[in-house]
């Protein structure tokens, strides 16, 4: 969207915008697709429960496809469960963070 005093806000295709990253995005397949959408949507949510999702996900796809794609998710560990209370949510795998060991203090005298 653009925006000019004369005109004022005028829509654009993304097309004439980004035309590479359009490209791209058409290429994929509807399973890299959904597991792109549920990684972002996670994301955004921070953890959900898996009925969630696949009840927000089976307006556009199959609840199957859905579930396959959380499972895949799950076994690349990209996905991973959180324990809240009594219920296991879904979240984003966190980065690992490397292992830094302590530098213990030298001793004096000794």
């Amino acid at each position: 969207m653009d925006y000019t005093a004369e005109e004022g806000s005028v829509w654009d295709e993304l097309s004439r915008w980004a035309p590479d990253v359009v490209h791209e995005g058409v290429s994929l397949s509807v399973a890299q697709a959904l597991s792109a959408a549920i990684s972002k949507y996670l994301g955004c949510l921070v953890a959900a429960d898996q009925g969630e999702v696949e009840d927000f996900f089976s307006n556009f796809v199959p609840r199957s496809r859905v579930k396959e794609s959380i499972n895949a998710l799950l076994s690349a560990r990209e996905l991973s469960f959180i324990h809240v209370g009594k219920r296991s949510l879904l979240q984003v795998t966190p980065a690992k963070q490397p292992y830094v060991p302590r530098v213990r203090p030298q001793q004096v005298g000794g």
